[in-house]
Parts: C-alpha cells; structure tokens; sequence
C-alpha cells in the first residue's frame, strides 16, 4: 500500500474531470514537476475495478488519482462509510517513494470495496475500525491507518454536471437493475 512519510502545507489545487469510459480523475496540478518522471502505483481488486494513482518523483506528492474502471458497487451505508468520527487533517501528502523500489509501475491486488451514494464515490481496502485518520485534499479525502498506509479514497464535491457521465459509466459496467434502483430512492438520477 501506498504510505505518507509526511504531510506539506503547500498551495493543493485540484481539477476533477468524469467520464462515461474513465468514471474520475482528479488531477493536482501544482504537485508536477514536469521535466521529471511519474511513478503508477495500480490497485485492482477481484472484479478487476482499478484505481492508478500518479506521483511525481521529485516532489513526491501526488500529481492525480484515477479510477479506471470500476466492475463492482455497492450502495454506501452510514454504517461502512460514516467517518466524520475519524480525526482529520488537511493537507498535501508526501508519499514514501521507497515503494517503488527503482521501479516506475506497481500493481497491487488488494480486495477493495467500491461504494457510491451521497454524491460520494468510496474506495476501502480496510474496514472502518482501522482507519485511524483523514487527509483532506480538494476532491478527495485519503483514509490512513496506525501505519499511515492509504486504506481508502473518498471522491466528494463532484459536481451535478459532471454527476451524470460518472453515474453512466457505473452503470454500464456493473449491475444496472441494482444500482439504479438505490439511486433512485435516494432521488439522484436514473442513467438507465
């Protein structure tokens, strides 16, 4: 798992795009340096959901996260994604770059859970009881463990216009029955 060795104070913009092919990139900017090369660090999970994340060599902060594809969702609960009890910090991180080991890609297999409800698209590698702390980011919140190990992604703020492409992309790749039928109780769109 990806692992913060620290946390700036530095100026963090974020410009967070949707797609029907891609679900969500939420790019920072700042965090590049580009005459210097990126690392990948890739996470599929048993469905062969994806989530690459870019970080910057040189700065070590993270230049964008991206959800590839996602093949399996689940509606959220407050019971699996009601964190506002978690202490949080915000923040830009800086990422322990020993990862990638004189390597520029990483895949990792972990059994993540996707789930998308409240306008929020989450990713959890671990469950509630071990998260420990939240960095905040525009876009997107980064979960951490006692290890300060990256166990989850929040993606928030998506905006209503850009809602529509990423809730279509979910539903053309995963079940369409289910999950329009949870959207629609909880009043969002029908992309059927």
């Amino acid at each position: 798992m990806l692992k913060l060795q620290g946390i700036s104070q530095d100026e963090i913009k974020s410009y967070l795009e949707t797609d029907f092919y891609v679900p969500i990139t939420v790019e920072f900017p700042l965090n590049d340096i580009p005459s210097k090369e990126l690392f990948y660090y890739r996470i599929f999970n048993n469905k062969s959901s994806f989530i690459e994340v870019k970080v910057n060599s040189e700065s070590k902060k993270i230049f964008s996260i991206t959800i590839v594809s996602i093949n399996d969702i689940e509606y959220s609960s407050k019971e699996l994604t009601n964190f506002s009890d978690i202490p949080k910090c915000i923040g830009n991180p800086i990422i322990d770059i020993d990862v990638w080991n004189g390597k520029k890609i990483i895949d990792s297999k972990d059994n993540f859970t996707v789930m998308y409800g409240d306008n929020k698209l989450f990713f959890l590698l671990e469950r509630i009881e071990q998260i420990t702390r939240r960095l905040v980011l525009p876009n997107i919140e980064l979960l951490l463990n006692t290890s300060d190990e990256i166990v989850g992604y929040i993606f928030y703020d998506i905006p209503v216009d850009k809602r529509k492409d990423l809730e279509e992309g979910i539903v053309a790749s995963t079940n369409t029955a289910i999950f329009t039928t949870l959207n629609k109780s909880e009043g969002l769109s029908n992309a059927e």
